[in-house]
Order: C-alpha cells, then structure tokens, then sequence
C-alpha cells in the first residue's frame, strides 16, 4: 500500500486496527457486525413495510439511498461512494473504488429492461438475479446491502 492509499485508509479505519470507524465506537469486529445487524434491520423492515420513500429508479442513485438509509446508524459515510479499495478477508477484492460507477451503470441499464411492476413473484427473483450477478459482490460497499436485498 503506497503512503497516499494508507491515508485514504485512515479516514475509514481505527488507527492500529483494520475495523471500520462507526457511529457506536466499537472497535470490536464481532461487537460492531451484531450492533451493525440489529440496526440495520430495522431500516431494512422500514423500507420493505413501505414507511420510507425512496424513488424507485433501480440506478446508482436508488442504490446509493437504499445503502444510506440501511446504514445510515452505523457508518458517517452510508451511500456514499468508497474511496479506497477494498474486499473482504478470503474473498476476492471488490471492484476499484474507481470503477463503481461503471458497474453500477451496467446494473441499471440491465435493470432498465424490465417491466418490474408486471413482473411475478418467480420472474422478479430471476430479473433482480441477472441484475446483481452482473456486480456482486464486485461493488463492495454496496454488496451487503445486494445479499441482503436477496432475502
């Protein structure tokens, strides 16, 4: 990792440790992915019981307010792009931070071509799987919030 990497890092990171800085203070990974499950599924309910508004335009927008909204009590930066790149230990390396974009227009334009409302329940899980397989978990910063989405 070259110096301006490292200090891209730190603005994500507690010093010394590879935890992500959130809202809690934890710097405990086990403490941090339960606080970070507990909360987030309570946004997540709110969003599927339809007491949240958000536009259901199935681009990098929609996507980036449905992260923001899940994860806006656990992390400063929830919607935003990542900076930095990243993955997740035993696992391949999510997509450049500089190709987010990218993936994530691919995404839509896949997206675009369904007919989402007239869609059944089976046709809708097979339309939002050619949707994801095409990012995740690629992405990153966005892919918990796929596989969760997936449920």
């Amino acid at each position: 990792m070259t110096d301006p990497e490292a200090r891209q890092w730190e603005s994500y990171l507690y010093p010394g440790t590879d935890i992500l800085r959130n809202k809690f203070g934890l710097t405990d990974f086990r403490q941090l992915r339960s606080a970070e499950y507990r909360v987030t599924g309570v946004r997540e309910a709110e969003i599927r019981g339809g007491l949240v508004n958000i536009p259901q335009t199935f681009d990098a927008t929609h996507l980036k307010a449905l992260h923001a909204h899940i994860f806006q009590d656990v992390y400063d930066w929830a919607g935003e792009y990542r900076t930095v790149n990243l993955g997740k230990p035993g696992s391949e390396p999510f997509a450049a931070s500089s190709n987010i974009d990218l993936y994530l227009n691919v995404a839509a334009r896949t997206a675009s071509r369904q007919d989402w409302p007239n869609l059944g329940q089976r046709q809708a899980g097979y339309a939002a799987a050619e949707v994801v397989a095409g990012i995740v978990p690629d992405v990153g910063a966005v892919a918990d919030l796929h596989r969760r989405a997936s449920r």
